[in-house]
């Protein structure tokens, strides 16, 4: 089981993957069996979560500033703020609670939620 700093340094990972675009980066840090809950929406499946972040998601570009990190291995939660641009041009910022399961040192399941609108 990771440790606490090892899981941190995962979510760090994770988030500053995103918001750089490194995908190949960040879809090593998931679990082949990803469940990934998205507001009204489930992924599953490694393939199902990189066809996600490589088409379906509707944010261009952005950052993710961390507000909160909470670890109690293996389950991890992140509470933060999103403040970027979707795809159709549309500025946005919205708050978010991100929660984390690992096993082995893989994201195993991860489930978002937004507050005010779902990007």
């Amino acid at each position: 089981m990771l440790r606490k700093e090892e899981i941190a340094e995962k979510l760090q990972a994770y988030y500053q993957a995103v918001d750089s675009g490194d995908l190949k980066r960040l879809f090593s840090l998931f679990h082949e069996d990803i469940v990934y809950l998205r507001g009204q929406r489930t992924i599953e499946g490694l393939e199902a979560f990189r066809a996600f972040y490589r088409q379906g998601r509707a944010i261009r570009e952005g950052k993710h500033t961390l507000h909160q990190i909470l670890i109690e291995p293996p389950e991890a939660a992140v509470r933060g703020r999103f403040s970027g641009r979707l795809k159709d041009g549309e500025p946005v910022q919205v708050d978010f609670v991100d929660f984390f399961w690992f096993e082995g040192d893989k994201i195993i399941r991860r489930e978002t939620y937004f507050r005010g609108r779902e990007v």
